[in-house]
């Protein structure tokens, strides 16, 4: 399975928890697709530390979601 988050998202599942503890809970998450104005400099370094791949794209959401499906299925 693929754990992602495009733009917005990926703020709103970082603020849905609390604490750093909480936060902790989030290393299933893989990949965050953002426009780079979407997604805050502080989640944004938080999700990096914590070794999530952090990538610029200037599509839609939607568009990021399904290059991300694609390109997994290649490597499969």
């Amino acid at each position: 399975s693929i754990h992602a988050c495009a733009d917005g998202g990926a703020n709103r599942l970082f603020d849905a928890f609390s604490s750093d503890f909480d936060r902790k809970r989030l290393v299933w998450l893989q990949i965050v697709k953002p426009s780079m104005e979407s997604l805050r400099p502080d989640v944004a370094e938080w999700y990096k530390s914590q070794g999530v791949e952090v990538v610029d794209h200037d599509t839609t959401d939607f568009q990021k979601c399904l290059e991300l499906v694609e390109e997994i299925e290649m490597l499969e």
